[in-house]
């Protein structure tokens, strides 16, 4: 079995205001045809992208705009 990782992208899809993605894959390739599956529709700005083993702890917050 493949390890997962976590990609997280953040300003993801940037419009008003930046967006936030995440998705727990084996490789970028699979953890963008998620997102997009969820989504619906080919992402044209995937924004900033890390990788996280699944072996680390790591926490994200977003604050709502207005």
């Amino acid at each position: 079995m493949k390890r997962l990782q976590l990609y997280v992208w953040t300003e993801f899809n940037r419009d008003y205001s930046k967006g936030l993605a995440f998705a727990i894959a084996e490789n970028l390739e699979t953890a963008r045809a998620i997102v997009e599956n969820a989504l619906g529709y080919e992402v044209a700005d995937w924004g900033m992208l890390t990788v996280h083993p699944l072996t680390e702890k790591v926490a994200y917050a977003v604050s709502g705009g207005s």
